[in-house]
């Protein structure tokens, strides 16, 4: 149990003990839980590295091409794991450079065992949450193209189905799927016309 003279102690240290208090304070204060970023739930991009950034989030944006709403959602999971990848990669970098012998490859120093471990994880986490993103996203836009093709809206209602090309496809939509469905549904209006013509 605390004597009287310790509680008054603590309780003189916890006066001097009262946080930031200027706005710059307050602000690094702010950042505290981002710490390496690791399990941050924000961006971490570190000074200097906002045109690699940059690059990436165009490259994405041109090969993936989110559509809105929930594509908007997946591409934003997607560009997050794949820069953090990008991350975990220059952080093994960062842990060669920083070794005593430069000589000793940093995976065989038992120094850098807790660190590289740490980025292993935070690779693995990242790696499996890109993919999971990237087959869903892929599914979304599949099942979007396949309908549109399927069912185009009127403006595209003059233009037969075989003659519709599907330039503006993602990556990610599976072409052979939306094929399947042009056909499907060809086939589906031709036997819908059978049925309806007169006898």
């Amino acid at each position: 149990m605390a004597t009287e003279s310790q509680i008054n102690a603590n309780r003189q240290n916890a006066q001097h003990s009262t946080g930031p208090r200027t706005e710059e304070g307050k602000a690094r204060s702010s950042q505290n839980s981002l710490k390496d970023g690791f399990c941050s739930k924000s961006l971490v991009i570190l000074p200097g590295l906002e045109p690699k950034f940059e690059q990436l989030r165009e490259q994405l944006l041109d090969s993936l091409k989110p559509g809105g709403g929930i594509q908007d959602v997946l591409f934003e999971e997607i560009l997050a794991a794949s820069w953090n990848l990008i991350r975990a990669q220059i952080a093994e970098v960062q842990v060669y450079e920083r070794q005593d012998d430069p000589n000793i490859d940093p995976l065989v120093d038992d120094k850098n065992e807790a660190k590289l471990k740490r980025i292993r994880q935070f690779y693995r986490s990242n790696y499996t949450a890109r993919e999971t993103a990237i087959k869903r996203l892929s599914e979304v836009q599949t099942e979007i193209r396949a309908r549109l093709q399927a069912f185009p809206p009127d403006v595209a209602s003059t233009t037969p189905l075989s003659q519709q090309h599907p330039h503006s496809l993602s990556v990610l939509a599976r072409l052979r799927d939306v094929v399947k469905a042009m056909k499907d549904t060809e086939a589906f209006k031709a036997t819908l016309a059978a049925k309806n013509e007169p006898n």
